[in-house]
């Protein structure tokens, strides 16, 4: 049923996040966030946004910029605009 499969596409995406899958550790983080465990959260949150992951990226700058720290903010977003990353994925909502 509809459990089993959530409950087998959870753990496919463990696995995968373990495995270093950057949006994987995204997906997870968000689970775990929107599940209130923000231990859990962060910890994949951190190692999605060390591999680089564009949503990741995204929203640490999106976070940095709310508390004013422009220039944190604009250092982590530099890098993707010279690497011609399209405008539009660092502007996309989740």
């Amino acid at each position: 049923g509809v459990a089993r499969s959530l409950d087998l596409a959870t753990h496919y995406t463990i696995e995968a996040a373990k495995r270093g899958h950057a949006g994987a550790q995204y997906d997870l983080a968000k689970h775990f966030l929107a599940l209130g465990d923000k231990r859990m959260g962060d910890l994949w949150f951190q190692k999605s946004l060390k591999h680089g992951y564009i949503k990741a990226l995204r929203d640490e700058a999106q976070r940095l910029h709310e508390q004013k720290e422009f220039a944190s903010a604009q250092d982590i977003l530099m890098p993707l605009l010279k690497k011609n990353e399209p405008i539009a994925n660092l502007l996309q909502a989740n």
